[in-house]
């Protein structure tokens, strides 16, 4: 008895390991038919701007080749406010098919969760990076006719009347929005905090507001048109479209932001449709409009290899975590 006790349980053992197994094979292909069919109907390009405004512009130019390239629409969505969490959530729970992606600033991963932690979404497990595709620094706008025409200035302005100049930033917990607290500790001056929920250029450029970090793509038109004063850009060294302006560490050595833009999907994407998306974003970054638009917006183009994505996120969320808890930058 005790024999066919085991003879059946051997053979209860065989038919699940090969269930398991059937079960494994039909969802590899299940995954293969997917990537093969991929795309499957227009492609949605989510970002956290509004339309015109930060990376906006270099996001339609994407979408423009990529469809080129897959033979399929890319569509631009605009999902701005919540430091960008609103247009990260859309991707974050969107189905791990590839139709659906996010390019953001990495400060979407690398700041955001340490200054907002009820997160409706887990950076880490629900989205997987697919690029980086290009990163620079910001330029320091001030309103038409602002008192201060330097960084030099507009601190001895701020040391004389306390919070009296204000600030506009993208929201709290944006780039701009960490890159004037810092300035601020570095300075040892008070700005009064102005947070939008997007642009702020168009205030900006009514005097509502006094200065902002804007970055290349959305500021350079106004500054070939005179529209605004420019008081700093942000990189480690003057920017190439626009070399008279001085850099921030000129006036607060050491003083240097640079942000990048990269590209992610829903976590669950196939490996392999990971690394088509992956070699399709670097050769439209390589197209000639797509370099040329970049060197128009005093940006480079980034070639980190996809697998390493996650470390680069990880070493600078480490460094944001310090900077936070160094220069007590906190949400109004």
């Amino acid at each position: 008895m005790n024999a066919a006790i085991e003879r059946r349980a051997s053979s209860s053992g065989r038919r699940a390991a090969l269930g398991a197994l059937g079960a494994a094979a039909l969802a590899g292909v299940l995954h293969a038919r997917a990537q093969a069919q991929w795309p499957d109907g227009p492609i949605r390009l989510v970002t956290p701007t509004p339309p015109g405004v930060g990376i906006d512009p270099m996001a339609r130019l994407y979408a423009e080749h990529l469809g080129k390239r897959i033979g399929a629409p890319v569509v631009v969505e605009n999902r701005p406010g919540a430091g960008g969490m609103l247009g990260t959530d859309v991707v974050a729970k969107a189905p791990a098919n590839g139709q659906t992606l996010l390019m953001t600033v990495g400060a979407t991963f690398t700041t955001t969760p340490f200054l907002f932690p009820k997160l409706p979404y887990n950076p880490q497990k629900d989205l997987v990076p697919i690029a980086q595709l290009y990163g620079g620094g910001s330029f320091l706008l001030a309103r038409p006719g602002f008192a201060a025409g330097s960084v030099k200035e507009l601190i001895a302005m701020a040391k004389a009347r306390p919070r009296m100049v204000n600030y506009a930033s993208h929201g709290p917990g944006s780039t701009s929005h960490m890159f004037t607290e810092q300035m601020q500790n570095v300075a040892g001056i008070e700005l009064q905090h102005v947070p939008y929920k997007g642009s702020f250029i168009t205030d900006l450029l009514a005097g509502v507001v006094d200065i902002g970090f804007e970055p290349p793509s959305s500021a350079i038109a106004h500054m070939r048109a005179g529209k605004v004063r420019v008081l700093a850009y942000t990189g480690p060294v003057r920017s190439k479209i626009a070399p008279e302006v001085p850099t921030l560490a000129e006036t607060l050595p050491g003083l240097e932001f640079s942000t990048w833009v990269g590209v992610w999907g829903p976590s669950g994407l196939p490996d392999a449709l990971v690394a088509r998306l992956h070699g399709l974003f670097r050769a439209v970054t390589a197209e000639p409009a797509l370099a040329q638009m970049l060197y128009d917006t005093s940006t480079e183009p980034m070639a980190t290899p996809q697998a390493q994505i996650a470390a680069v996120v990880d070493r600078e969320a480490r460094a944001t975590v310090q900077l936070i808890k160094s220069n007590n930058i906190r949400l109004d």
